[in-house]
């Protein structure tokens, strides 16, 4: 499986790629009935006819390219040399860059651990779902890939590119270190709660 492969399969949390572009295919999906997402929210229904079905796939194919741009090897790049490690990605159904595209069509297994680990992330976000998991999310990358990652998840550019975590989507990140959440009590009021588990307990942290 390449790197596409493998991010596409996260749209209906298949494991096995489907479609000929690998963003599975329309028999018996469910789909959004308002296609102009900033997020996956709306009316879920089924898609009427091949013409439903080819709006949907064009928007997850621009979707795959977003998120290997907004957190693949260009925005490592970026922030090695101390730029802004996320811009804005325009949807499009192809990617900006000969390194981004190389990327993706990299055979997902021949990869090294912390690239495996930020693809995964990768997967888990595409399809923008109403709620995300993170559990350890940061084990296994590099220095660079969090940070991109961290950025990126609080969305500092949410309305120019429809990326980071949209205002309908809900994120638990399960955590040994505080420090390790994208966001925090101050700066995410009435947006962020804290949950602890300790000695067998669990509450809820005002």
């Amino acid at each position: 499986m390449t790197v596409w492969d493998v991010i596409g399969t996260g749209f209906d949390g298949d494991f096995v790629p489907k479609g000929k572009k690998s963003v599975s295919s329309r028999i018996g999906m469910q789909v959004s009935s308002s296609l102009n997402r900033e997020g996956r929210g709306g009316c879920e229904g089924s898609m009427e006819g091949q013409d439903g079905w080819k709006e949907e796939e064009s928007w997850r194919v621009a979707r795959v390219w977003e998120v290997l741009e907004a957190l693949g090897p260009e925005a490592w790049k970026r922030a090695n040399a101390n730029e802004s490690s996320i811009t804005a990605p325009s949807p499009a159904l192809s990617p900006s860059s000969s390194l981004t595209h190389q990327f993706a069509q990299t055979s997902f297994p021949s990869l090294p651990l912390p690239q495996q680990r930020i693809v995964l992330l990768m997967r888990a976000l595409v399809g923008r779902p109403l709620l995300i998991l993170l559990d350890e999310v940061w084990s296994g990358m590099d220095e660079t890939m969090v940070r991109v990652a961290r950025e990126y998840l609080r969305g500092d550019f949410l309305a120019a590119g429809g990326a980071g975590v949209g205002p309908d989507q809900a994120v638990v990140v399960i955590t040994h270190w505080e420090e390790e959440v994208p966001w925090n009590r101050d700066e995410d009021a009435g947006v962020f709660r804290k949950f602890r588990l300790s000695g067998g307990r669990g509450w809820v942290e005002e």
